[in-house]
């Protein structure tokens, strides 16, 4: 009779965990927070929320209709600035409750699309400067 050994339930639901809490760190070193750098598109300047090597969000105070490719710039307070980057937008969420303690009324959420190598540089140099602070 040969033993074969299978891990017990447990040891499953412990890899599935360990595999899951993985996941959401490696997707929240992903996804950074960039509440220092602005979006100036053609229909707005709006306050970036979080920002990734694929894409980005930010928040308006004006509701608007934005198309779904455009081009935008972003732009930091250390004083960098990417430019002319081709957009594509992926979600749109109107705030419809919105209080006193927040003058935004929409959240917006886009990728790159075609990134030169230049602004392929300067957004890694941004995720960096954001990681040292994270």
């Amino acid at each position: 009779m040969n033993n074969i050994t299978r891990p017990d339930s447990s040891d499953k639901t412990t890899h599935l965990d360990q595999s899951a809490t993985n996941h959401k760190k490696q997707r929240r070193r992903m996804r950074l927070e960039a509440e220092t750098g602005i979006a100036v598109t053609p229909y707005g300047i709006c306050q970036i929320i979080d920002l990734t090597r694929d894409g980005f969000s930010f928040k308006c105070v004006k509701q608007t209709e934005f198309p779904s490719e455009w081009s935008m710039d972003i732009h930091v307070t250390t004083g960098l600035s990417l430019e002319q980057l081709q957009v594509k937008k992926v979600w749109v969420k109107f705030l419809q409750d919105r209080n006193n303690q927040t003058p935004f009324s929409m959240e917006l959420g886009g990728e790159f699309m075609e990134l030169s190598p230049e602004q392929e540089e300067q957004l890694n140099t941004y995720l960096q400067e954001l990681e040292k602070t994270d």
